[in-house]
């Protein structure tokens, strides 16, 4: 171990503390940012929050829902919060499903605190299934009016079928002005 902590006569491990005191210095210092995540049920939104914070916050599951309402996280020392929705169903109920996110946003976003406000979604779609429903576009368009949005395209390979769809999708989608 004494050969990591010393290379070339550089002191790695001072190096690697003093690098991490700074992060977390610059981390603090950071406006917040909050972030809410929707898709369908079963999409990899709470996957996702696991990939972004490098450790599993959310709880997952195959092939079966766990996020059952809005859920936020939050790491030590960051100043990302996600929101983990529950997923949508896109088909007879899709109002119900969708209301507490929208009442999400239109909450935190009517506050007086910037710092509370949900300041972007990302929407996740299933890359697997090479498609997107009419009112699932219909939701990003909703969505877009309050906040921006971002697609996040889960299970992507990059398979030619994927990198098509990924196209065709791109193009659809409405300049923002």
């Amino acid at each position: 171990m004494e050969a990591l902590e010393k290379v070339g006569g550089i002191d790695i491990d001072g190096l690697l503390k003093g690098f991490n005191e700074k992060t977390k210095e610059k981390r603090q210092q950071m406006p917040p940012l909050n972030i809410v995540i929707i898709g369908k049920t079963g999409v990899g939104k709470s996957t996702l929050i696991n990939a972004v914070f490098g450790q599993e916050v959310a709880r997952t599951g195959t092939g079966r829902p766990v996020t059952t309402h809005c859920e936020s996280y939050t790491i030590a020392d960051s100043p990302i919060t996600i929101y983990d929705s529950k997923g949508i169903e896109t088909g007879e109920h899709i109002r119900e499903d969708l209301e507490e996110i929208y009442e999400l946003i239109k909450q935190q976003n009517a506050s007086n605190n910037p710092r509370q406000y949900i300041h972007l979604c990302w929407y996740c779609i299933n890359a697997e299934g090479l498609r997107i429903e009419p009112n699932e576009m219909d939701i990003i368009k909703k969505i877009r009016e309050i906040i921006p949005v971002v697609t996040v395209l889960t299970q992507f390979a990059g398979t030619p079928d994927q990198k098509e769809f990924f196209e065709k999708y791109a193009a659809s989608l409405p300049t923002r002005r």
